[in-house]
């Protein structure tokens, strides 16, 4: 995966398949904050589905991202989302 240009949509690699995708997800500013350009999606590779995370910083030279697999993040990607909010924010959303 990677950044679509200047945007927060995100373009599968070769091999990829992305088959939902968020732009800057409601997630702890320990995951990114208002500044930096974030996304995840729930992608396809080899046959495994996995979760992707990625930020970046303005002023930043590369941007960062993060896979789980799905087996590990939840059956959804908002499973995966609450998953995290809670892992770095120590908080629940409410939504679920």
């Amino acid at each position: 995966m990677r950044f679509h240009g200047a945007t927060e949509q995100l373009t599968p690699l070769d091999g990829v398949t992305v088959l939902e995708q968020r732009a800057h997800p409601d997630l702890p500013e320990a995951w990114a904050t208002g500044a930096d350009r974030s996304a995840a999606a729930e992608v396809r590779f080899a046959g495994d589905r996995y979760y992707a995370l990625a930020r970046t910083s303005p002023g930043d030279v590369a941007p960062q991202y993060v896979a789980v697999p799905a087996t590990r993040g939840g059956p959804t990607l908002d499973d995966f989302l609450e998953l995290v909010r809670v892992r770095l924010g120590g908080y629940r959303t409410g939504l679920r």
